[in-house]
């Protein structure tokens, strides 16, 4: 397959540079606000890709190379895809958990753990699952 380049704008530019700084940084020191950062990113790239290919449906072979070689690209690639899918599940309800969160303390679970948590979208406060290192990439993944 021809490799195709996604131009970004500057601002949107930024926020990847800073969601591969967090994912860089999430394998030292795992934290709510560095999923979210990472999460915007992918939501970003997946917005400018079905821009780019004249589609509102992420869906086909077309997007799956062209996105599956943009997330390679950035190392997004290595998240589990488990962990991505409730990540997106995340950002796409993040107005409304940080509305629940808000009635935490600032320590609390809510605040500060990461997407396989179980505070999702549903906020039914699950014990956590740890994430442990994907086999494939080093990266986090949750035990089962």
């Amino acid at each position: 397959m021809q490799q195709t380049q996604i131009k970004f704008d500057r601002d949107i530019a930024l926020v990847v540079e800073r969601g591969r700084e967090a994912w860089r940084d999430l394998r030292r020191d795992e934290s709510w606000e560095k999923w979210v950062a990472i999460g915007r990113v992918i939501e970003a790239g997946r917005v400018a890709i079905m821009a780019h290919l004249g589609t509102n449906n992420p869906k086909g072979r077309t997007w799956s190379e062209v996105f599956g070689a943009w997330l390679k690209e950035n190392e997004f690639d290595q998240i589990d895809k488990a962990a991505g899918s409730r990540l997106q599940t995340c950002i796409e309800n993040l107005p409304a958990i940080r509305g629940v969160a808000r009635h935490f303390g600032p320590g609390s679970a809510a605040r500060t753990e990461p997407p396989e948590c179980g505070f999702g979208a549903t906020g039914s406060g699950r014990r956590c699952r740890r994430p442990r290192p994907s086999p494939r990439s080093g990266g986090p993944r949750p035990t089962r």
